[in-house]
């Protein structure tokens, strides 16, 4: 929620921002705010209310205060009806697991590892690309020393 500082006066001064009344869920942004005379400037009013907030009218209140003035804002947040239960966390994996494996074989080894197949024309253009850059970095050693 964008509420609006402005120092009505004719002197600039910095205004210290801060949420002197309300529910642990609301903060505001910035805390502090420069203004020149009959300059004005935004702050944030930030509303995350949690799983299990009571629905009703909560009223946070937002003061602004220099080194001359100070003033203050009540503000009415509405929550019209109550926040349900968090969701259920999915259980959390073991943290060793094994597998299991079997050969069809008995006795035979099992040797190998998990990869991801890459298509035939992308490890081909890999390879080329290599071997081109060792073909130029061979014709720029024997043309150093051919000097």
């Amino acid at each position: 929620m964008e509420i609006t500082i402005k120092n009505t006066g004719e002197q600039s001064g910095t205004f210290d921002i801060s949420m002197t009344d309300g529910p642990d869920w609301a903060y505001v942004e910035p805390q502090e705010v420069h203004l020149g005379g009959q300059e004005s400037d935004s702050v944030y009013l930030y509303l995350s209310p949690g799983y299990g907030t009571p629905s009703g009218t909560y009223t946070v209140k937002i003061s602004a205060k220099s080194d001359t003035s100070s003033d203050e804002l009540a503000v009415a947040v509405n929550v019209p009806e109550e926040i349900g239960e968090a969701p259920e966390q999915p259980e959390k994996p073991e943290d060793n697991v094994s597998i299991n494996v079997t050969h069809p074989e008995e006795g035979a080894p099992v040797t190998g590892g998990a990869v991801e197949e890459r298509p035939f024309w992308k490890t081909t253009a890999v390879a080329a690309i290599a071997l081109i850059i060792v073909v130029i970095l061979v014709m720029r050693f024997v043309l150093l020393f051919k000097k």
